[in-house]
């Protein structure tokens, strides 16, 4: 049996044999029940037209670009808590930023499932299937700053870094060896102290270009 490939709100899909209705398009793209959308196909020159949902279309026709479906009442999430309708049934991460008002470039945006989160915030462009229901939340970017661990630039996020974190900078296996001991010195701080000893258990505020040094000392 041939296969072919079909779009439905920009979303390839593969379909077995050459025909198709419109309630298996919608189911296709896990849009059910089928009652509750509008599917519409595009064909050239002559933009979109309706489909019935019993209405069966040959995928061998030529001019046949794609579907477009919608559903007939919107769609309520919850995003941060508050209530947000959205009219598209694939919205990324970005434009429910931005449907909120929040700036894509200062905040990342995860889906809450259960007691688990799904992060988007490196891949702000994926397209999500909207259902009711679903629960969001954003969060601010973290800004990193560079600092220096012997010699070797590193890029770290939050306002402060700890004693085991710099450590284990300069000497990843440290996590696997805890019984070693290790003097860390700094310079380039902050303005009231830009110098001085970071001791086990103890954490200093990061600046950018802040330099560390770690030496090994021995055995605990």
């Amino acid at each position: 049996m041939s296969t072919f490939q079909i779009r439905l709100n920009g979303e390839k899909l593969q379909v077995n044999g050459h025909s198709i209705n419109g309630q298996q398009v919608l189911a296709l793209g896990g849009l059910e029940p089928p009652e509750d959308f509008e599917l519409l196909i595009k064909l050239n020159e002559k933009g979109f037209e309706p489909v019935q949902l019993d209405e069966v279309i040959d995928l061998r026709e030529p001019g046949i670009e794609g579907f477009h479906a919608k559903p007939y009442r919107k769609i309520v999430v919850e995003v941060d808590g508050q209530p947000l309708e959205i009219e598209e049934l694939f919205s990324t991460p970005k434009e429910i930023l931005v449907m909120i008002g929040k700036d894509p470039g200062q905040y990342f945006l995860n889906q809450t499932i259960g007691e688990r989160e799904i992060g988007y915030q490196h891949d702000v462009d994926h397209k999500l299937a909207i259902r009711n229901g679903q629960v969001f939340k954003s969060y601010a970017i973290e800004k990193s700053t560079t600092i220096i661990v012997n010699a070797r630039p590193h890029e770290v996020h939050g306002k402060e870094i700890s004693y085991n974190e710099v450590v284990t900078l300069a000497f990843p296996d440290f996590p696997q060896h805890p019984e070693r001991t290790y003097s860390v010195t700094y310079e380039r701080g902050h303005g009231n102290k830009p110098e001085g000893i970071l001791s086990p258990g103890g954490s200093v505020k990061v600046k950018n270009k802040m330099v560390f040094r770690v030496k090994f000392t021995g055995q605990s």
